[in-house]
């Protein structure tokens, strides 16, 4: 009888033992999920958020070519008219045997500076949307190319998340399985 009581007395430790074991390994298993599951979720929010940003770039890059395009149009019509400019009072010039009126002659210098720096503004302003566009266009790939890296993370973060759950509710009736 005294066997049979240690015997007995052996095999509860066991049990104990092996019930602690378990109760442990489940609550590193909880904690575990827990925070593949706060990882989840803050590779969702982080998605979104790059996603958002790149719409935003988007739009804002359609909007800036949109405007380079304008500006490149009003700078071609302002060549035009200064080149129209030159050639008239050229041809006036040739037309009038060389003599000009002093009169004229001021008046078309004056439009032809006005011209000149009108043309050169829109030509700044026109280098300014291109260097514009070409760091959106960076930006934007930028975001392109991390998108996917992004969605990986998440599908990689909840492929494990699902695993520990189902490691967790499959083990969790036996640590020893």
């Amino acid at each position: 009888m005294y066997h049979q009581e240690q015997a007995s007395r052996g095999y509860q430790e066991k049990l104990e033992s092996k019930i602690h074991q378990t109760e442990a390994w489940q609550k590193d298993m909880t904690d575990y999920l827990a925070q593949l599951e706060d990882a989840l979720s803050q590779s969702k929010y982080e998605m979104c958020n790059l996603e958002a940003r790149l719409a935003r770039v988007g739009w804002e890059k359609e909007s800036l070519l949109q405007s380079f395009h304008l500006e490149r149009a009003r700078a071609k019509e302002m060549e035009l008219r200064l080149a129209t400019s030159l050639w008239t009072e050229s041809h006036i010039t040739t037309i009038n045997g060389g003599e000009g009126h002093l009169e004229n002659a001021h008046i078309e210098a004056q439009g032809n500076t006005h011209a000149t720096l009108e043309h050169g503004r829109l030509c700044d302003s026109i280098s300014t949307l291109r260097a514009t566009v070409e760091s959106l266009d960076i930006t934007m790939q930028q975001f392109t190319e991390a998108l996917p890296n992004m969605r990986e993370r998440v599908r990689y973060t909840q492929m494990t998340a699902e695993d520990g759950s189902r490691c967790v509710s499959e083990r969790g009736k036996d640590p020893c399985a």
